[in-house]
């Protein structure tokens, strides 16, 4: 007998295969398999029934199992939600035909945004149309743009990608945020993509400066406040730029194009800054920081410069521009600022205030004998 050469067949062998898929491509199955895959509701087709033969065996077949009915039922019939979204994630033939009334669009697509696991269900088409034709149009914009913003994930691992991310999500923009329903999430959408453009220009004059950047000093894909930090670390210019020009990396410009409270501005700024443990810059000289006095609250600042730890005199000019003189005493109590304290009562001559605080004191600690100082002072105008 002739060996053939493994992996190589005849022309004729080949035409036998071709012949055979075609045949049994159009072939009706045995009826027996069809009607088990309908009682199963497994997927099946009729359309190789052809012949009147052929369809009348079919249903004799069922009406003699006494199932006369699943053909006619499961025919139109939709499948279970599960088994229809098994079929999309696994990239096999589908169809949503099936799913006519409200109710069963409905708990398809809900079931399908529960999952959520796979773009490939929340990318299709048909689930856009599905949405539209439930009324639903803003939520299928919404569900776009969240599949835009996932490339800005990748693009954090693989920066090359950010140029298309950029251009996915403004074309997101064009499309689904227009008109329409979902023409009021366009402020958001838009600040999305203007914070977007800023990491990626922070990146690139990142690397020109130090020719490469860290995992953790990129940008890319970070919530708007933690960028913000990035910026007041990197970028700070203070409140007046020396050129007169405004760089567009620069914190006051950041908060500007995205519309960043004031508050959040001098919360962020005073955390990046007490890091830095700059105490003697101008910024922690006792100034209400930023922009006046209408930002952070100064109890929370001085505590948050206290837990940085900052000079005792650094965190009192804080506890000063504190409201309220009971307040201030407090804050500088729980603070360990006993020295500033004692100020404080002594400005308002309350002497018995000042012995109350010296009796918490360790004997021969700096608060105490700072405390018995001011007590035997001959100078000052008591009130009690």
């Amino acid at each position: 007998m002739e060996l053939k050469p493994k992996g190589k067949i005849s022309m004729e062998d080949e035409l036998l295969v071709l012949r055979r898929k075609v045949q049994n491509r159009w072939e009706a199955p045995p009826v027996e398999e069809t009607l088990r895959r309908i009682l199963l509701r497994l997927p099946f087709s009729l359309d190789a029934y052809r012949s009147l033969e052929e369809k009348t065996k079919l249903l004799d077949a069922a009406l003699e199992q006494g199932n006369g009915d699943a053909i006619l039922s499961n025919r139109w019939e939709a499948p279970p939600v599960e088994e229809t979204l098994r079929r999309i994630l696994l990239r096999l033939p589908f169809s949503l035909d099936a799913y006519r009334s409200l109710e069963e669009k409905t708990k398809l697509l809900d079931a399908a945004l529960e999952q959520g696991n796979g773009d490939a269900i929340l990318s299709l088409p048909e689930l856009n149309n599905l949405l539209e034709s439930l009324g639903r149009s803003r939520e299928a914009s919404i569900i776009q743009f969240n599949l835009a913003m996932r490339g800005v994930d990748n693009a954090r691992t693989n920066p090359s990608r950010s140029q298309r991310v950029l251009n996915s999500l403004r074309n997101c923009l064009a499309s689904h945020f227009s008109n329409g329903a979902a023409e009021m999430d366009r402020p958001f959408i838009v600040n999305a993509i203007k914070l977007f453009e800023w990491q990626m220009a922070a990146d690139e004059k990142f690397k020109s400066m130090k020719g490469e950047s860290s995992a953790e000093e990129c940008t890319l894909g970070l919530a708007a406040l933690a960028t913000l930090s990035h910026s007041c670390r990197y970028h700070w210019e203070g409140n007046k730029p020396k050129s007169g020009v405004t760089d567009p990396l620069s914190p006051s410009a950041l908060c500007q194009s995205l519309g960043i409270s004031q508050r959040a501005y001098q919360w962020t700024a005073l955390k990046v800054k007490a890091q830095e443990h700059n105490w003697e810059a101008g910024w922690f000289q006792g100034i209400r920081l930023i922009g006046g006095g209408s930002g952070a609250p100064m109890a929370d600042v001085a505590a948050e410069l206290h837990s940085q730890g900052a000079p005792e005199d650094v965190v009192v000019r804080y506890i000063n521009l504190v409201e309220g003189i009971e307040e201030r005493i407090a804050l500088a109590n729980r603070l360990q600022c006993y020295n500033a304290a004692i100020d404080i009562m002594k400005s308002q001559g309350d002497r018995l205030g000042i012995i109350k605080l010296k009796s918490r004191l360790p004997t021969g600690s700096e608060g105490e004998l700072y405390a018995e100082l001011i007590l035997r002072s001959s100078t000052i105008r008591w009130k009690n």
